[in-house]
């Protein structure tokens, strides 16, 4: 989990006029040796090995723990992650701090600027599909709006397994730190762009037909361009 050092406010993190605040960044895997599971979200039925995710509060509220059960009230982000044959430059400083906390409660400052504009890039915010949502860890408060990106990131198979080898409670190796897949219900699913290329009939069914809220969602997306050169704390 990466915590900021400062407070960074977010103008239309979401589809209302409140401001949010950036509290943390986090990441869900799988297990050693898996370069499959990982991910949070399923996209056309893949699972991606890794996926990050960026919590924020409406600065209505004073802290993220006094907004998290009100609902709407946060706005995370989901990136997935696939393996490539090269390793991520700009994810490298967090990599780099990984093999220094493999411990359970252990932190260190990143001294390395974390730039998170140049590591997601403009193109890649343009697309994404949004719905209200719960967190995914208890208790599950029903108050997220969650973008989750339709084009995943890359990072090698060494930078994964810098995840996969972190230690939790009693040393224990943390592995599967996703939460299984829940039935999207009746909520509505809205998307940045058109369908055309959407293969999956059940998403298909689910997402909204709305192009004007689709430009909309854009727009608001253009938050994360100043999220970068961000210094971060690991904890």
């Amino acid at each position: 989990q990466l915590n900021l050092k400062n407070h960074f406010v977010l103008k239309n993190v979401a589809p209302a006029s409140e401001d949010y605040r950036v509290e943390q960044i986090h990441f869900h895997w799988g297990h050693a040796n898996d370069d499959v599971n990982g991910s949070e979200h399923l996209l056309e039925g893949r699972s991606y090995p890794l996926e990050m995710h960026i919590v924020t509060y409406s600065s209505w509220f004073s802290n993220i723990h006094e907004a998290m059960s009100n609902t709407r009230a946060l706005a995370v982000v989901g990136v997935f992650f696939e393996l490539s044959f090269e390793s991520n430059p700009f994810l490298q400083p967090i990599i780099s701090a990984l093999g220094r906390i493999r411990d359970n409660g252990k932190h260190v400052v990143i001294n390395e600027n974390f730039n998170l504009k140049a590591l997601i890039g403009e193109k890649r915010m343009r697309r994404y599909y949004r719905y209200d949502g719960s967190l995914t860890t208890p208790p599950c408060y029903e108050s997220v709006i969650w973008s989750v990106l339709q084009e995943p990131l890359q990072l090698s198979s060494e930078q994964l397994q810098a995840f996969q080898r972190l230690h939790g409670e009693k040393s224990v190796l943390m592995k599967n730190t996703y939460r299984t897949i829940q039935s999207i219900g009746s909520r509505k699913l809205f998307r940045s762009f058109t369908s055309e290329n959407i293969h999956d009939d059940e998403i298909k069914k689910q997402i909204s037909s709305s192009t004007s809220y689709g430009q909309y969602l854009s727009v608001n997306m253009k938050f994360l361009f100043v999220l970068m050169n961000l210094l971060m704390l690991i904890a």
